[in-house]
């Protein structure tokens, strides 16, 4: 065969087996596939992270970076994972171990050491609107394609909220879930407080924690089935800024699989105590809304001694270990409307509080019941019964509270966001005048010892309120007083009724004006016909007696000791600004605070009060009631009765008082210490000059001063005589900022606040 023959003969083709033989020897191979073995691991973490990272972006619209992510044969590891950038909400995990089985529904996907932080709930509610979160494929609205089958989470942590008011920390959660069959999740040290998140709780309340919580829920693939239930130990509960509840162990659980009803079980004690000191039982069977919820739940604290809650107690309740209480309160759910039965029994309360008695009220024993519904729909609440009873005396509240649409503006600017709509009645069953009396404890009503009634006692009161219309602002009703005698008065009441018996006042007055530190000190006077300072009421001008009924009590000669028409005025005109900070006290009533009682604004000095006025006002006459008012009350710094105080002012004797004159002595009431600022400068402010005025101009509309004597002083100049003062100006000045500093605020500058209408 020649040479060109054999060129043109074709070769064989080339098979892989042939070219490996040829180009590779086995080793090669070898080294080929480990290198794709060895680059697994990472390429495939590096593609499982891009994955991940895109569906987070997508749902959440958050970035993902994740610090070391590795493929292995059976799972896929992510370590170092941050989601979220600070200061926002981010969620930090240590590790997640994601079987490559759970693809296809196999394997536990593992996450370890999980924290989220956000500075607020309401940052958390922005993200949650957000498409959807991850974590909610482990909820109801886990997409149809989920084919995850388990999942654990050990060692996480929540930190959401920076500010006391509104937070909530878990420091160890730990968590299962098992689609169709149930989720569990446990959370310890738990503490939060949610009081910025409810208007009008403030602080000191909404606190809440436990060492332990526990929910399990059933699953039905992963979502939950029926409802779940919950256990709690040792928590507590601060629902209100003075009633806090510890020790609360026990659980909600489903009253059977499925059910949409869940009962209660719980028992603790109050505030930071242990001990077993109340139960509650109940079941709630829970509705789209609270409106078509139901439920009932009973409270029940046995009878224990305060001692057992002696580091809650305030300083004011006295030996605790004797003082016991036994309550118990009911709550039923029904449509939006929450109906609310309860008794508290208090015994043998040793009580010391300066709003109360000036003295420590011992051995008080109380009763208390309540009746009352709520209606959440149209904010209105049912007093039906609010009874309170102490001994043999018995107290009977009912009314209605509604809450309409709109908002209530007051003068310095504050507001309420709704239109308050009142209505109330209180009763008190008839009750001999003895018993009545002596149901108070002595420490209560000192001045009524030796007190002997007969006859009996009973009061309907009643009062109307709508924020809308305070024109309507009602006040009716009863006071059965006048079926009480008087059989026995103590001796210092009778005293009064006695124009020769002198009667010996002592008084806290300022230091005098050139002496050192500011302590008060005593003084003592004498109210009686024996002292050369006091002035009969004959010789009173009747021009002062006219000025001050003009400003103090305009029916003093009508009524019985009580204004009744000024206490609706002044209940109108505080309700308008939004404080009680207007009285409606009659002479009487003044005179008996300044002779019988005292200053003091306590429960103590306002019971006494009311029944020495109803005494006095039968066995005085209304000249003796005056006289003895003009000759007690402070016209100034040290300065008692009108006698003295018109020497001082005016160098004349009280009957020789002008209409002008008199009109400035009302125009001092109830401040005489500050407006003694006059006197220092020696005549009127402007404003103060226009308050005399219109006073005068009042006395002279009701026809107590006459046309003539208007005219005669209505443009004429107030003269005080200063010639027997014996401080220069700036002194006298000097003294009335030291006597009338606030110890709170210290020294104000002095103006003529005080002289306004």
């Amino acid at each position: 065969m020649s040479a060109s023959h054999r060129a043109e003969t074709p070769k064989p083709k080339a098979t892989l087996p042939s070219l490996a033989k040829q180009h590779w020897k086995p080793g090669a191979l070898a080294l080929l596939v480990l290198a794709a073995l060895a680059a697994y691991p990472a390429v495939g973490g590096i593609i499982a992270t891009r994955v991940l990272a895109a569906k987070v972006k997508a749902r959440l619209d958050l970035p993902l970076s994740v610090a070391r992510a590795r493929a292995g044969v059976t799972a896929l590891t992510f370590q170092g994972l941050t989601l979220g950038t600070a200061p926002g909400p981010t969620i930090t995990v240590a590790k997640v171990v994601v079987p490559l089985g759970a693809l296809w529904g196999q394997g536990t996907i593992e996450i370890e050491a999980p924290e989220l932080k956000a500075r607020s709930l309401a940052e958390l509610r922005a993200l949650s609107r957000k498409r959807s979160a991850p974590v909610e494929a482990l909820g109801p609205t886990a997409s149809r394609d989920t084919k995850l089958t388990a999942l654990t989470v050990h060692r996480g942590r929540i930190h959401i909220g920076r500010d006391d008011w509104t937070r909530f920390a878990a420091e160890r959660i730990e968590a299962e879930i098992i689609a169709g069959a149930q989720a569990r999740v446990e959370l310890a040290n738990v503490a939060g407080d949610l009081s910025g998140l409810v208007p009008g709780l403030g602080r000191g309340a909404g606190g809440f924690g436990a060492e332990a919580l526990e929910l399990r829920v059933a699953l039905a693939g992963l979502r939950p089935k029926g409802m779940p239930s919950v256990s709690i130990e040792d928590g507590y509960l601060q629902a209100l800024p003075t009633l806090g509840l510890s020790g609360i162990s026990g659980e909600v659980k489903p009253v059977r699989s499925g059910a949409r009803e869940v009962s209660l079980a719980f028992h603790g004690s109050y505030g930071g105590s242990r001990e077993r000191l109340w139960n509650a039982v109940g079941h709630v069977v829970v509705g789209p809304s609270l409106e078509s919820s139901s439920g009932q739940l009973a409270l029940r604290a046995e009878r224990f001694t305060l001692d057992k809650i002696e580091d809650i107690l305030p300083p004011s309740v006295r030996a605790p270990a004797r003082t016991s209480v036994d309550g118990a309160l009911k709550l039923a759910l029904d449509q939006g409307a929450v109906a609310v039965e309860g008794r508290l029994d208090i015994a043998h309360l040793d009580i010391f509080h300066p709003a109360l008695a000036p003295d420590p009220v011992e051995d008080l024993s109380l009763a208390l019941k309540l009746e009352t519904r709520l209606d959440t729909k149209t904010r209105t609440l049912d007093l039906q019964l609010v009874e309170g009873q102490l001994a043999d005396l018995v107290g009977r509240l009912a009314g209605r509270i509604e809450l309409a649409p709109g908002q209530v503006s007051f003068p310095d600017g504050h507001s309420w966001p709704w239109v308050p709509k009142l209505s109330f009645t209180l009763d008190v069953p008839k009750i001999p005048c003895g018993k009545l009396l002596g149901s108070f404890p002595k420490a209560l009503v000192p001045r009524l010892q030796g007190f002997s009634l007969q006859g009996s006692f009973e009061a309907h009161l009643s009062t109307h309120v709508d924020y809308a219309d305070l024109e309507t602002v009602a006040l009716d009703g009863s006071v059965g007083i006048g079926g009480c005698r008087v059989a026995e008065v103590p001796p210092e009441v009778a005293d009064l009724t006695d124009p020769d018996m002198p009667i010996t006042q002592v008084v806290t007055v300022p230091p005098a004006w050139d002496e050192k530190g500011d302590e008060p000190q005593e003084l003592m006077f004498v109210v009686g016909a024996d002292s050369g300072d006091f002035v009969p009421y004959q010789e009173v001008s009747p021009h002062l007696v006219s000025a001050f009924l003009t400003t103090e009590d305009a029916s003093f000669f009508k009524h019985q000791g009580f204004a009744t028409r000024e206490f609706r005025t002044a209940l109108k005109r505080n309700l308008a600004n939004g404080r009680f900070r207007q009285g409606a006290s009659s002479i009487t009533m003044q005179m008996v605070k300044n002779l019988l009682l005292s200053q003091e604004k306590t429960l103590s000095r306002k019971l006494q009060e009311l029944f020495l006025v109803w005494h006095l006002e039968q066995v005085l006459s209304k000249e003796r009631i005056l006289e003895l008012y003009l000759n007690a009350i402070e016209f100034g710094p040290r300065l008692f009765g009108i006698g003295p105080a018109a020497r001082h002012y005016f160098g004349k004797s009280a009957a020789e008082l002008t209409p002008l004159e008199a009109a400035y002595f009302s125009s001092i009431l109830p401040s005489p210490k500050r407006r003694y600022v006059h006197y220092c400068r020696g005549a009127l402010s402007a404003s103060a000059d226009r308050h005399v005025r219109r006073i005068l101009h009042r006395m002279h509309e009701r026809g107590r001063i006459s046309n003539e004597e208007l005219e005669a002083f209505a443009v004429a100049p107030l003269v005080f005589d200063t010639s027997a003062r014996a401080m220069t100006e700036r002194q006298c000045l000097d003294w009335v900022t030291r006597i009338t500093a606030d110890p709170k605020r210290g020294a104000e500058a002095l103006d003529d606040l005080d002289a306004a209408e």
